[in-house]
């Protein structure tokens, strides 16, 4: 996201809460065709496990 301070990867800022109450497992990148620009060209599927 872009922000008016810069600019902060707001997949890793949820994984960052996310990861308080569930194990980070992995991520799928998804490719998009056609890219829509300006660094929007793919998606993030975090994986994540709910703990014991």
């Amino acid at each position: 996201m872009k922000l008016a301070h810069g600019v902060t990867p707001l997949a890793w800022d949820i994984a960052l809460v996310v990861s308080e109450v569930m194990d980070f497992q992995g991520e799928i990148v998804v490719d998009w065709e056609p890219s829509y620009g300006n660094g929007y060209d793919h998606s993030y599927c975090l994986m994540f496990s709910k703990r014991a």
